[in-house]
């Protein structure tokens, strides 16, 4: 049986659904690209434990759903920025919805992993216009 739930309601529950258990959802945008792809690769969400550096968070900004990377915690500020974006977010900690603790495109991707880190930071290591040109290829 398919259950169908409108996103303003299933992202209003979400912080309360992760309290007990985690959530896989379907992304959708391009900000996250090449590491998210539109409509083929799915998050795995946790309730957020630790803030962390680098890590990917769902937030709820003004009244959107973003999920993008942490690049700069300032004070009781977090700074996010999509992968594929120049513009930046900045947001509270009350803000945060869930962490990213896995994905999956065609195979399934721990963020954990020192293989899906060191990926991270050589992306984050060049200009994003050429390391998108890089990654285009």
């Amino acid at each position: 049986m398919k259950l169908e739930v409108s996103n303003a309601l299933l992202f209003s529950e979400l912080k309360t659904i992760l309290k007990e258990k985690d959530v896989i959802l379907r992304i959708k945008g391009n900000s996250m690209w090449p590491f998210f792809k539109s409509g083929k690769t799915s998050v795995y969400l946790h309730k957020v434990e630790l803030i962390k550096k680098y890590e990917i968070y769902l937030f709820q900004l003004n009244d959107t759903y973003v999920l993008h990377r942490l690049i700069k915690i300032k004070n009781d500020k977090l700074i996010f920025k999509g992968d594929g974006n120049h513009s930046i977010e900045l947001i509270t900690k009350d803000d945060l919805i869930g962490h990213v603790v896995s994905y999956q495109n065609k195979k399934k991707i721990d963020t954990k992993s020192k293989f899906y880190k060191f990926r991270v930071r050589l992306y984050l290591l060049f200009p994003r216009r050429i390391t998108i040109k890089l990654f285009k290829r």
